[in-house]
């Protein structure tokens, strides 16, 4: 009811002074007396609510004849109906239509004992434009014999209009007597100038007044709008700051309230008057949803209910709710809300709701603001389709209109558009159709790096494989990310002729990023298990130039053995050239199991020979003791002096790198497990090296080295003595156990009962070592007992 009497009024107009004095002496017709009997009757009737008699007044005003005016100035003549003087007075003030008939009622209704009738004749009084009203209103101000209620609502009035006669009169009431009126002045100058720094010092306001009241009016009307304007801006601050604070407290009580009372403190703030209070409320709740916290049953009502709030901010952050809420019955109220929605954040967040809530009944809103709404909103209208149709995929009979939205917006936008376009395409990758191949492959081109990657993404998902030659020119493009995802996207869509393009990315000198060189190096063998064999031999010798590419032809080479299963002369070869790579990186028993394979397919001859030989010079750069049975059980006296030649060069570089403990352990071993097959000269050459280095703590006592050797025996009885023989030694045999522990571990045949021998006795005589895992990979537990063997010193 309220909204309809605003329109009338809006229809209506204002009523004047002139237009009053003015209108024709002409009798009212009987419509018009009807009308003006009707609103007097509702203006002066005692039951009658405030709003009502308002209304009534303002259409009386909007007549705009002398006879409604007659009806009004009796209405504020009539003391005994203060509230209709009320209405009469606020319509005035609010209509600005004021006229001579009005000024002598109102101004005795300064006079009233009724507050409320006085400050509405205030009001009205301070919309007059005359100077002889103005004056009159100044003159009730000043008068010291005037009742003091009536002086002070006088002197409001004259705080509603800059005027020189007006800020004379207050500044001469800065002296009165009565001090109400001096404060009452000073507010009121404060309130017209803006400027709060005088006070109630009428001193300085006469100085001030002095220098400003010969400026042209439109100087001094702009001066004061300046002031008025830092003073808005200064209340703006402290509002501001307030709404912060108050947000602040709301947020402190919600976090002291008790779990069980929070969702019923959420709703009180919802319902509350102040639009911060509601925005508060708003997010509080948006905070439970994100962390899986219930809500009351009542709450997604109100949430929709605040869709239409009065404040924007409140309508964004309920939008924004019903889209966590997943509330589809919100659908059809944001859909409408959407067409009179005129905030554009409101607008944005309807749409976006809409895209997370899902339902399919929003795709065609959706499609329209794709089509036709500003960049701004399509943007985000294409955010939306493309999580709509991800959990919703439209019908086919709906697909076209998609497809056509889609490609056409995305036709139309330029290239200050890259949001847009980023976004339209990701809404084409959600519909996964054939039609928007064409558009995805021009977007390769984009001059946006974001969209190209959109578009790379599009056609991965879309599995185009037919674009790979476009994309595989993309590993050279400039932007990084692009780099990377067309890399990554050729692993799926690409094949070997591709391989090229992506090794190139794994050049130091070429490609910078080490991220998107470890990306080309794990779509390398992606792309080569599309390849046939003999391309995938040729990239593995292509690689052998390339010492920082070890490691990964390692890897390569591992599969290539595996393709070649079959072909038993090129595993032989290939896992020669395997064994080498891995000792060249320091990987020597790896190299050990990969030559222990290639034995049993090696061909009788000179290729059981390399591969026995390379087995022995992988076990010796391993340290593995191993390798003294292996060369124990070889009949071949060639191979066996062969294999001796390089145990004398493997003893040789240890020494020769300082590793003399390690050294004369082999050697002791060799002394002891060949000592049947030994030369004089091979014995005397492992001999020489040996009393040449540094000995172990075991050589300081025969008995120790004696031991340590027994507990390899093949004799049980032996073993067991020589295990109580140790822990009767306490602490002195630690090390050389822990030596001999570490040539145990790195063998390629460790004997498990002699490790378990020697963990246990170092339990016993050194229980400070901890942490050894028997279930470790073995690079641990060999790291583990370097530590333990640097812990004791040498």
């Amino acid at each position: 009811m309220r909204m309809i009497h605003i329109i009338l009024l809006g229809l209506c107009g204002c009523v004047s002074a002139g237009a009053v004095q003015g209108a024709a002496a002409a009798a009212p017709s009987e419509r018009e007396q009807r009308q003006l009997l009707t609103f007097s009757r509702m203006l002066t009737d005692p039951a009658r609510s405030a709003e009502t008699k308002y209304d009534a007044a303002s259409l009386l005003l909007g007549r705009e004849d002398q006879a409604a005016a007659s009806v009004l100035a009796g209405v504020l003549a009539d003391a005994g109906n203060p509230s209709s003087q009320t209405a009469v007075a606020r319509a005035i003030a609010d209509m600005a239509a004021g006229c001579e008939a009005f000024v002598d009622p109102l101004l005795a209704m300064l006079d009233s004992a009724d507050p409320a009738v006085r400050q509405a004749a205030a009001a009205a009084l301070g919309t007059y434009t005359d100077e002889a009203v103005l004056a009159r209103v100044a003159q009730r101000a000043a008068d010291p014999g005037a009742p003091e209620p009536t002086r002070l609502t006088a002197i409001e009035s004259l705080s509603r209009r800059i005027d020189a006669q007006s800020v004379e009169t207050l500044i001469a009431l800065l002296e009165s007597p009565q001090p109400t009126i001096q404060a009452a002045a000073a507010a009121a100058l404060q309130q017209l100038t803006g400027m709060r720094q005088f006070g109630a010092d009428p001193l300085r306001w006469r100085y001030w007044w002095q220098a400003n009241q010969s400026k042209p009016r439109q100087q001094w009307l702009a001066d004061q709008v300046e002031a008025l304007t830092r003073q808005t801006d200064a209340q703006q601050r402290h509002i501001a700051a307030l709404t912060e604070r108050l947000d602040a407290a709301l947020r402190s009580l919600y976090t002291a309230t008790p779990d069980a009372g929070r969702q019923a403190l959420i709703l009180q703030l919802l319902r509350d008057t102040l639009p911060q209070t509601r925005q508060t409320g708003l997010q509080l709740a948006a905070r439970r949803v994100a962390a899986a916290e219930p809500l009351a049953a009542e709450t997604a009502p109100i949430v929709r209910a605040l869709l239409a709030d009065d404040d924007p901010a409140v309508r964004t952050a309920a939008a924004r709710l019903a889209a966590d809420l997943k509330d589809d019955q919100a659908v059809t109220l944001i859909m409408d809300r959407l067409n009179a929605e005129p905030a554009t954040e409101v607008r944005t967040a309807l749409i976006a709701a809409l895209g997370t809530i899902g339902d399919a009944r929003a795709l065609d809103v959706l499609l329209e603001t794709v089509a036709a709404r500003p960049n701004g909103e399509a943007k985000e209208a294409a955010l939306a389709v493309e999580r709509l149709v991800t959990k919703t995929p439209p019908a086919d009979e709906r697909v076209q209109r998609v497809v056509d939205v889609l490609t056409a917006r995305y036709a139309g936008s330029g290239a200050s558009q890259p949001d847009l376009r980023r976004n339209l395409l990701r809404a084409m990758r959600a519909m996964k159709r054939p039609a928007f191949v064409e558009v995805m492959c021009s977007a390769l081109k984009d001059p946006e790096a974001n969209i190209r990657m959109e578009a790379i993404g599009g056609l991965a998902a879309l599995g185009i494989t037919d674009a790979a030659d476009a994309i595989a020119a993309l590993t050279a493009d400039s932007d990084r990310g692009v780099r990377q995802a067309a890399i990554d996207t050729l692993a799926a869509l690409g094949n070997a002729s591709h391989v090229e393009a992506v090794l190139a990315r794994t050049r130091p000198d070429v490609e910078t990023d080490p991220v998107v060189r470890q990306q080309a190096w794990k779509t390398v063998p992606v792309l080569m298990d599309k390849a046939d064999n003999e391309a995938f031999a040729a990239l593995v010798d292509q690689l052998a130039d390339r010492p920082d590419a070890r490691k990964q032809r390692i890897v390569l080479m591992g599969t290539l053995i595996r393709r070649l299963a079959a072909d038993k002369p090129r595993q032989v070869a290939l896992r020669l050239q395997l064994a080498q790579a891995l000792r060249a990186d320091d990987r020597p028993a790896e190299a050990v199991d990969v030559l222990a394979k290639a034995l049993p397919i090696a061909a009788a001859g000179d290729e059981a020979r390399t591969v026995w030989l390379a087995w022995v010079d992988a076990l010796l750069a391993a340290d593995d003791a191993t390798v003294l049975a292996i060369m124990n059980d070889q009949a071949d006296g060639a191979l066996f002096a062969a294999a001796v030649e390089r145990l004398v060069d493997r003893l040789t570089a240890l020494r020769r790198a300082g590793q003399d403990q390690v050294m004369a352990t082999l050697a002791d071993a060799a002394e002891s497990r060949l000592a049947g097959r030994l030369t004089e000269a091979q014995q005397a050459a492992i001999g020489s090296l040996r009393a040449n280095g540094s000995r172990p703590a075991a050589d300081a006592d025969p008995r120790m080295a004696e031991l340590l050797a027994a507990l390899a025996a093949a004799d049980a009885a032996q073993r067991d003595q020589a295990e109580a023989a140790l822990l009767t030694m306490q602490d002195r045999p630690v090390r050389p156990l822990l030596l001999r522990l570490r040539q145990e571990l790195a063998a390629a045949r460790p004997d498990s009962d002699c490790q378990t021998r020697l963990l246990r006795i170092l339990a016993a005589v050194a229980p400070q070592l901890t942490g050894f895992d028997a279930a470790a990979d073995r690079a641990a537990q060999l790291e583990l007992i370097d530590r333990w063997i640097a812990q004791f010193g040498a």
